[in-house]
């Protein structure tokens, strides 16, 4: 059995404060849906964020961002990162192949250098 058209609303000025309301709210509703025998129905279950100013001035919004070289989701995939890299590394390879036949070794190995290592050595530590 599912539980329709439930409303949860919060009102908090710091946005880390109502994550963590926002959360801990969903988890007694969970607790409660489970005790009454009822199932969320994630499916349709939806979020807003109505406001978003800081010292009045409206904040955008965005699904996605790129910080420090590194692209975050709102889900936290690493998949716009790892695409993001992927491509710079391959643009990399690419050149490095067109002057392969022209270019002596060494030359070669400081433009992979330049080119290609810095993306597997950046954020490596994560």
């Amino acid at each position: 059995m599912y539980a329709d058209d439930t409303t949860l609303t919060s009102s908090v000025e710091d946005p880390y404060a109502l994550e963590h309301k926002t959360n801990y709210d969903m988890n007694l509703i969970q607790s409660w849906l489970t005790a009454n025998k009822l199932t969320l129905n994630v499916k349709k279950t939806k979020y807003m964020l109505i406001g978003s100013k800081f010292h009045n001035t409206p904040l955008d919004r965005v699904i996605k961002h790129k910080t420090l070289g590194v692209h975050i989701d709102e889900s936290l995939n690493w998949h716009p990162h790892t695409n993001a890299t992927s491509k710079k590394i391959s643009t990399g390879l690419a050149i490095l192949k067109r002057v392969s036949t022209t270019i002596p070794f060494d030359t070669r190995m400081n433009m992979y250098n330049a080119l290609v290592m810095p993306y597997f050595n950046y954020w490596s530590t994560v």
